[in-house]
């Protein structure tokens, strides 16, 4: 029974992890799509709240993409190296963004 669960568990964090990173990289894009085409109700999910600004919706989708090459799958050696390489970079610039813009709220910047 445990075997079966941890099958169930892996294969259920699988798919949660696909479907997370698809979500993100959405998300970023339908807020760009609104900061870009001037449609403020793209860039806000919650009605009357205020719109996810570019940045964030660009660290959204950076985030995304990361989550998505840093999910595990067998490949072949050189290819699965590049790939996790490209998401830990990715993952690393997010976090680095998100640092900047809380330092810049900590110090009214």
């Amino acid at each position: 029974m445990s075997d079966q669960f941890h099958s169930w568990a892996a294969l259920w964090a699988k798919h949660a992890c696909r479907v997370a990173s698809l979500v993100a990289v959405l998300t970023g894009t339908v807020a760009l799509a609104g900061w870009a085409l001037g449609i403020r109700s793209l860039a806000s999910f919650i009605p009357d709240q205020t719109a996810m600004r570019p940045n964030s919706a660009a660290a959204y989708i950076l985030a995304g993409i990361a989550l998505w090459l840093l999910r595990s799958e067998p490949e072949t050696p050189p290819r699965g190296r590049r790939r996790r390489w490209i998401g830990l970079a990715l993952a690393i610039v997010v976090v680095l963004w998100g640092a900047v813009t809380l330092s810049e709220y900590l110090l009214s910047v």
